[in-house]
């Protein structure tokens, strides 16, 4: 059991979480208060050691930032950037693709309506 409360302050401690905080959640938890006193007076003077982490596979915790500006980041998720260049490539070539077959639309209507008066101009 004090191997239990230990592990959870120094989890909470490692979280960022202040020692009373982490002291308060585990007597909520059921924890006895003395049991937890002792445990928190070991970490307050440098004594505990290398405490045998419990692997639970179904939580993680991490840090939080320390500066009230940085984005937390989950695990899937990117950081979005102003404007990737593939997004800005797609874009123009859009539009100079669009202009090409403006171009080319113009150009079979205009020989579709004065296209024999253009032969008939050059050829004779």
């Amino acid at each position: 059991m004090r191997d239990e409360i230990l592990t959870g302050l120094n989890n909470a401690l490692s979280r960022g979480d202040s020692l009373e905080k982490a002291k308060q959640a585990l007597a909520m938890a059921g924890y006895n208060q003395q049991e937890i006193d002792e445990a928190a007076n070991q970490i307050n003077m440098g004594t505990v050691g290398n405490i045998p982490e419990q692997k639970n596979e179904s939580i993680t915790y991490k840090p939080l930032p320390t500066n009230p500006e940085q984005k937390i980041v989950q695990k899937d998720e990117t950081i979005p950037t102003d404007q990737p260049a593939e997004k800005k490539k797609l874009p123009k070539m859009v539009l100079v693709l669009s202009i090409i077959a403006g171009i080319l639309i113009l150009g079979l209507s205009f020989f579709i309506l004065f296209g024999e008066k253009i032969l008939a101009a050059l050829f004779g």
